[in-house]
């Protein structure tokens, strides 16, 4: 009789029966259509605006704003050395 109680009181506590989906049917159900909601967004998206899936694309090159690029020129005009002949 107390051999049994011991054994009980011993197991860890998911040594139980399996209990199924914790949340339920419904959830699952309401989960799974979402999901597929979002996939059709973003199939849609990626059809109407022709927008890649990927990170492939090339980076787009960025011009230097107007005053970087002024300081350079005038800094390329100082340093070169002109020569007389």
């Amino acid at each position: 009789m107390s051999d049994s109680n011991n054994s009980e009181d011993k197991r860890a506590p998911f040594d139980g029966p399996y209990v199924g989906n914790v949340w339920g049917r419904r959830m699952t159900i309401y989960g799974g259509i979402f999901i597929l909601a979002m996939l059709a967004i973003m199939a849609y998206r990626h059809w109407a605006m022709d927008a890649p899936f990927g990170m492939d694309e090339a980076q787009p090159t960025f011009e230097q704003p107007y005053h970087q690029q002024k300081a350079a020129e005038e800094k390329a005009a100082r340093d070169s050395a002109k020569l007389n002949e």
